[in-house]
Parts: C-alpha cells; sequence; structure tokens
C-alpha cells in the first residue's frame, strides 16, 4: 500500500494496517516521517548531484527540443544549474521551457533574471519556491499571450484533483459555459491541443485519457498575476463555475428512489475532483471574495455527497447508517418531499431503537426530526406523540440537552397552535425562550423559531404591527446565520402577508420576489408555488385596472398553479379541500415555515 504526499498522518491513521503488513509513505514534511508509527526506515531525499542535474537537464531538453544545440553552452549551462540546486522539478521544467522556444540558455537566463528580480523580492518565498516561481510566471506568461486555450484549461485543472483528471471532461457537448470556454470545451482537437502546449511547457503530464498535474503548479497558478489575469476574483468565479458544469455534466445523478449502484465506478473517476471544487468553495468563503454555487453546483455537490454516503454504508443496520438517514429525514423535510422524508425517519428510528445506548441523544433527534415530518404531513397527533417522546429522552440528558429540548417545545408549541390552542403554544415557546437565553450565543439561531412563531400568533389575532415586528427579528437572524436557507425565505414570505395586510403592496411584492429567489435558488417547488401566488395578489391589488398587470398575474396564478401539483406528486400528499387558496397554498411548505 502506496500513502503519496501525506500531508498529516492523523489523516491516514484509520486506513493503516492493523499489525501487520508494508506500507510506502512519501511526504514533503520531515516531521511527519518522525510519526510513523510501528517499525519505520526513513529514507531522506537529497538533491540531484551536479552530474544527475546535467544528465537530467540534456535529456529533457532534448526531448523537446529535438536535438542538441549547435553552440558550446557548458558554462552558461552549469551555471543555471547551480542555481537550481539540484531540484528535480526545477531542472525539468526550466529545460522543457529552454527546448520547446529553442533558447539558447544565455537568451533564457536574460528573460529569467528579469522576472525573477520581481518574484525574489517577495519576502514571503523560500527559495526553491521563488526559483520555480520564476520560471512558472514566465511560461503563463507565454500561455496567456500565445495560448489563450491552454491557459484556460490551466485555469480549470488547478482547481480540480492534481491526478487522473479525464479528458473527456474538457470534451463534453452542449455545455452552456461562458463564451471564452465555449471556443474550447466540448472540440476533441482544441482540448488535444491545449494538453499539447501544457506537456510542451512540462506543466501536465500526460497518460492516455488522463492529465496529472503537481499541485504546486496548480497553487502557483491561482496566485499569478500571469496566470489567472489582473481580476483574479472573477476570472476564480469563472473557473470554478466552468469546472462545476462539466463536473456536473459527467456526475451521475440522484433523486427521488434513483440510487449510485450499479455507477460506482463512474462517480469514483470524479469524486476526488467534486470534491477539489468543494475545498475550494469552503476556503474562499472565509475570504472577502466568496466563490458563488449556482443550483447546479450545488446538486453536484449532493449528488457527491451520496455517493459518499452509499459506499460508506454497506450495513443498513448499523449506527452510522441510522444518523444518516436522520440527515436525509431533515434534508427532505425542508424540500417538504414527505413521503422521501417519512421513509428516511422511520428508517433511522428503526435503526437507533436496535442500537439504542450508543447516545440516546441522537434516538432523541430522529424522534423529533420525525415528528415535524408528521406535522406537516397534518398527522398532529402522532407528531406529538413522537415530540414528546423526544422531549423526554433530552431532558435526562441534562445540561447536554438543554438546547435540543428548546426545540421539542418550540415544535410542540407550532403543534398546539395548529390543533387551535394558542394558550398551549405560548407556554411552550415561553419555556424554549427562556432555554435559548439561558443558554447564550449557541442557542442564537433558535430564536428564530420563537420569533417567527410569536408572529404568527399576533397575525392570527389581526395585530399585524406586532407581527411585523417578530417577523423582522426572525429575519434578522437568518439574515445572520444562514442568508440564502429555506428559513431566510419563510420570512420574507411571512413580512409580505403583513405588509400586504397592512395595505403596503410594493413593499409586500418585494419580500415575495425575495422569498422566491431563495426557493428558485435551492430548488424549494412549495416555497416558489405559495411566494408567486402571493405576489400576484399584491400586484393584482396594487394596479386593479390595468390590463397588462391583469395578465401578469394570470401568469403567476398559472405558474403557482402547476408547480403546486408538483409538489402533491413530490411529496405524496392527497388532494383536500382548503377554506381558501391562500390556505392551500400555505401548505406547500413544511410545517416549521407556514
Amino acid at each position: 500500500m502506496v500513502f503519496d504526499n501525506v500531508e498529516s498522518f492523523n489523516a491516514i491513521n484509520k486506513y493503516l494496517p492493523p499489525s501487520k503488513g508494508q506500507a510506502i509513505f512519501t511526504s514533503r514534511y520531515r516531521a511527519e516521517s518522525l510519526k510513523a508509527p510501528g517499525q519505520i526506515r526513513r529514507i531522506e531525499l537529497d538533491t540531484l548531484s551536479p552530474e544527475n542535474s546535467l544528465e537530467l537537464f540534456d535529456d529533457v531538453r532534448k526531448m523537446h527540443a529535438g536535438s542538441r544545440p549547435a553552440t558550446d553552452e557548458a558554462k552558461d549551462v552549469k551555471n543555471l544549474l547551480e542555481g537550481l540546486e539540484g531540484l528535480p522539478l526545477a531542472i525539468e521544467q526550466m529545460a522543457a521551457y529552454i527546448g520547446h522556444r529553442h533558447y539558447t540558455v544565455n537568451q533564457f537566463l536574460s528573460k529569467y533574471h528579469k522576472l525573477a528580480k520581481k518574484i525574489h523580492s517577495r519576502n514571503d518565498a523560500g527559495h526553491d519556491s521563488r526559483t520555480l516561481g520564476s520560471l512558472w510566471e514566465m511560461n503563463f506568461e507565454y500561455l496567456r499571450k500565445e495560448h489563450e486555450h491552454a491557459a484556460l484549461l490551466l485555469g480549470l485543472l488547478s482547481i480540480l484533483g492534481p491526478d487522473n483528471i479525464p479528458v473527456e471532461l474538457f470534451t463534453s457537448e452542449d455545455c452552456e459555459v461562458e463564451e471564452r470556454y465555449a471556443s474550447f470545451v466540448g472540440d476533441e482537437a482544441e482540448v488535444d491541443d491545449a494538453v499539447e502546449i501544457l506537456m510542451q511547457v512540462a506543466l501536465v503530464k500526460s497518460t492516455g485519457d488522463r492529465i496529472s498535474l503537481h499541485r504546486l503548479v496548480q497553487h502557483a497558478f491561482c496566485l499569478s498575476d500571469q496566470g489567472l489575469g489582473d481580476d483574479k476574483a472573477q476570472a476564480m468565479q469563472s473557473a470554478f463555475s466552468t469546472a462545476a458544469v462539466l463536473l456536473h455534466q459527467r456526475f451521475p445523478r440522484c433523486g427521488g428512489t434513483a440510487t449510485f449502484w450499479g455507477r460506482w465506478e463512474q462517480c469514483s473517476v470524479y469524486c476526488p475532483h467534486v470534491l477539489s471544487l468543494a475545498k475550494r468553495f469552503e476556503t474562499q468563503a472565509a475570504r472577502k471574495n466568496k466563490l458563488r454555487a449556482d443550483k447546479g453546483t450545488i446538486k453536484l455537490f449532493i449528488d457527491c455527497a451520496w455517493y459518499l454516503y452509499e459506499i460508506a454504508c454497506e450495513d443498513k443496520s448499523s449506527y452510522e447508517y441510522g444518523l444518516l438517514c436522520n440527515h436525509e429525514t431533515c434534508a427532505y423535510h425542508d424540500l417538504f418531499r414527505l413521503r422521501e422524508c417519512k421513509r428516511a425517519g422511520e428508517e433511522c428510528e428503526r435503526v437507533l431503537r436496535a442500537c439504542q445506548g450508543r447516545n440516546d441523544l441522537d434516538l432523541g433527534n430522529a424522534y423529533n426530526n420525525l415528528g415535524i415530518c408528521y406535522l406537516s404531513e397534518g398527522l398532529v397527533d402522532e407528531g406529538i406523540e413522537k415530540l414528546e417522546n423526544s422531549k423526554e429522552i433530552r431532558m435526562s440528558a441534562g445540561a447536554s440537552g438543554l438546547l435540543y429540548v428548546s426545540a421539542c417545545h418550540i415544535n410542540l408549541g407550532i403543534a398546539q397552535l395548529r390543533k387551535g390552542d394558542p394558550e398551549s403554544a405560548a407556554e411552550h415557546m415561553a419555556k424554549a425562550e427562556e432555554i435559548i437565553i439561558s443558554q447564550g450565543d449557541s442557542g442564537k439561531f433558535l430564536l428564530h423559531f420563537t420569533h417567527l412563531e410569536r408572529g404568527n400568533f399576533a397575525y392570527d389575532e389581526q395585530k399585524y404591527q406586532e407581527a411585523k415586528s417578530s417577523y423582522e427579528a426572525s429575519l434578522d437572524v437568518c439574515a445572520e446565520m444562514a442568508p440564502t436557507g429555506p428559513r431566510m425565505a419563510a420570512c420574507h414570505h411571512k413580512l409580505g402577508l403583513v405588509e400586504l395586510r397592512l395595505g403596503q403592496l410594493e413593499r409586500a411584492a418585494s419580500h415575495f420576489d425575495k422569498a422566491l429567489s431563495i426557493a428558485e435558488f435551492r430548488d424549494m417547488k412549495g416555497e416558489m408555488a405559495r411566494s408567486l401566488w402571493q405576489k400576484a395578489n399584491a400586484m393584482e391589488r396594487h394596479h386593479p385596472e390595468d390590463v397588462e398587470t391583469q395578465k401578469q398575474c394570470q401568469n403567476l396564478r398559472t405558474r403557482a398553479g402547476l408547480l403546486r401539483m408538483q409538489v402533491f406528486e413530490q411529496s405524496g400528499l392527497a388532494l383536500r379541500e382548503y377554506g381558501s387558496e391562500d390556505a392551500a397554498f400555505n401548505d406547500l411548505v413544511a410545517n416549521s415555515f407556514r
């Protein structure tokens, strides 16, 4: 077994042979080799000798130039190699650069020193990185000026996994990518030419239908002024979005009852590159220029996560499988896909009950999530029973279960309000708030629910200004904690309803638009439907005599009606009679968002 480029032994401990067995580790960090367990033979690789450096330089240069130079350059070559101090990667890439362009070494050194002066002035670079950095800047500048397609391809390669990148990823036809990428993506000949250029300057290696490149090349290109260009943030967003589109085109899809069974091999090819993209997204999230992920990118991440979930849990009776089912329950609940939510929740309960005693709080979570699923389905008494079971388990956990207890009170309050008992509902909300406040910032997000439900109390009593204040407080919490989440959409919808009641029709339409934007982004068809319906109501009241507005309202209601049918089909709910169309559309979202 070989572990290549080990960054930390802590990350691979669980994969090591339990007692007997042999393994090879490679790492750039000497300190990590000292952490390796068992009987270890350490071999520290040195730089190349002057003789081996010259041999490597001559071989690589001849391979790229086709012949040896006519002039005697022994002195210039010696000076160059002395500066590289035996670094194989630097020698290989400089020899390729010189050979590919048929430069003399003296011509190369003249160009190199001009650029190196700028790079060497950076105090954050060690000697090795400065030497390579100078060469890379020259290569990146050359590509940007002479071979745009190769430069763009290198940008995509630099944010994918470094090894075994399938060439076919870039030959997908009918992909909707930005114009400058569209000029070569999907054209096999253009892609082959771009790969060939990158190979000629020794930035990538190609074996059959796979491309690989060094991690340092990836890092350098993303940081280089010559790589991504002047507007790095926009260029990175462009490369990220294009890579996501291409991966989404190739990665198998799951949904409904479909799984990846039988398609694991195809998933395994692209999974490392999706994970690399996800890591880039996570890293950038902590910086000023965050990356944006569209619906396709989010679906790609979900599909990849589902594949990992499938291959990790072969034992469907294991505790870990039960926890995964619990996560599945929550995801389907937010999407209002109640049939799948209920299936996952009941499966989770079955597995965790069989494993009872390992962590009762997890079973309490399962009861809670299944309870709110039942509430959304209209099974209020069944939901209350599960929520009470959850509260009992969570209370027995002492201080560690307190915030979970507050969540039970919130959901029980919602259930009592749906049963027409606002007094009991208010009591549960008061208990929830008392616990949340006592826990400080750790329970802050749960205040969103209490504010939302207090807004609902006031709204039902026609105290619209009071309701508005509560909904705005809920919105503020969501804006800080989860600005594009489903709860943010619910807050905007509620504020839209309040403004509609207060006669502020433009404000109402604006809130419904914001709810609609989030719902479309997250593919929440129920939220889309009810926001479209209420936006039509606001527009119609604002311009009751305008013929064009009436046509727009009719179109909005038609879209809302079609989405409503899709929601019923996905959720498994039976059609029933409602007192009003407003009430019917409001029931198209999970109980927590109504």
